[in-house]
């Protein structure tokens, strides 16, 4: 007890509203509400480079308006100044800018910001990837090709892969952060830039690029058999 306040702990109880009363104080009360607890479950993505900035929804359960509000993403002692914009009870989504490599916390408060906990979810700011060599850099326009791109600061993630094209996504296998293998989709002939991603949503912007040629039967041997086969 205080000479302004008067601090107490609050029992268990269902979700709903309640008045507040002291006795001794007068016969003046307020309203209480009891809510669920706001619980995160994942980021997506779960990492991004850092020198970009990143768009990150959030999935949890028990968001509203108010609570989506009270999610903090950086540490116990630096709070980064965007916090996320409520869509749904179970998604929020929150733009992160670029930061040094390392982690972020997304932290939560079920009580309107009195205690602020750490959700366990993280965000990883990594050295962004860059793709450097392919071999081969050609291949048929029927696709099948195991191209491996050579470069730097490639992730063992399952989001990771590689972009033929504008449109065109297929996963990589990871071998060393230098090198990761994908496979070439079909497509016309003509040249198209191969870029890699390492969460499934950010990719590089180096600009290699992957020849479709045409697959030509230049010569038969031998040239009789016999009808059995």
């Amino acid at each position: 007890i205080h000479d302004d306040r008067v601090v107490v702990y609050s029992p268990r109880s269902a979700a709903g509203r309640v008045k507040v009363s002291v006795q001794g104080y007068g016969s003046e009360s307020h309203e209480f509400v009891f809510g669920p607890i706001v619980d995160l479950h994942v980021a997506v993505p779960s990492s991004g480079a850092s020198t970009a900035s990143h768009l990150i929804t959030i999935i949890g359960s028990n968001f509203d308006e108010t609570s989506a509000g009270l999610i903090t993403v950086g540490t116990m002692d630096k709070v980064l100044p965007h916090r996320p914009i409520f869509v749904s009870s179970s998604v929020a989504v929150v733009h992160i800018p670029p930061q040094p490599s390392g982690q972020v916390s997304f932290m939560v408060s079920s009580d309107g910001g009195t205690t602020v906990v750490d959700s366990g979810v993280r965000f990883h700011f990594t050295h962004p990837a860059r793709v450097l060599r392919l071999h081969p850099s050609l291949g048929y326009v029927t696709g099948g090709e195991h191209v491996e791109v050579f470069g730097e600061n490639f992730l063992n993630l399952h989001e990771s892969g590689c972009k033929f094209g504008l449109h065109d996504i297929v996963p990589a296998v990871w071998k060393s952060s230098t090198n990761v293998m994908c496979t070439s989709v079909p497509r016309h002939r003509g040249n198209v830039t191969v870029e890699v991603t390492n969460n499934g949503h950010d990719f590089t912007a180096d600009g290699l690029r992957f020849s479709y040629i045409l697959s030509t039967i230049i010569d038969v041997f031998p040239t009789r058999g016999p009808i059995d086969g």
